[in-house]
């Protein structure tokens, strides 16, 4: 079917700056990018659970690609999991999920840093009285 104009969940999103961004990037990808329930978690965000969460569809034709384009930059971090970062051998690396070795400011995959954006420490700061 070429013209298959169906919509196809991919993906779904507690949060609106996670299906935010999952729109943003598949749109910058040239995947055309559907919300469905955003306006409803916008206007109260308690429902989000009991409606399924905001969706996030794309046509028939490019669900694959969607979905492939979502798993490989989706970050390899689970916040939700039971692990605590003790249980990490290295701290990992925000944007991507790969160790970062405390040693170490910036992810040799990603290029993404702690040191971004900080400021050093001012007279007085760091120092314990």
């Amino acid at each position: 079917m070429a013209n298959d104009k169906r919509l196809v969940t991919v993906d779904t999103f507690m949060q609106q700056y996670e299906a935010d961004l999952a729109k943003v990037f598949l749109e910058s990808a040239g995947v055309e990018v559907f919300l469905v329930d955003y306006n409803t978690v916008a206007i109260d965000w308690a429902l989000s659970n009991a409606i399924g969460d905001i969706k996030l569809q794309v046509g028939a034709e490019d669900v694959d690609r969607a979905r492939a384009l979502l798993a490989e930059h989706r970050p390899k971090v689970d916040f939700w999991s039971d692990k605590l970062p003790s249980d990490f051998e290295d701290d990992v690396c925000l944007g991507c999920g790969e160790p970062l070795p405390a040693e170490q400011d910036a992810c040799s995959a990603c290029g993404w840093t702690f040191a971004a954006g900080a400021s050093e420490p001012g007279p007085n700061e760091g120092e314990l009285e």
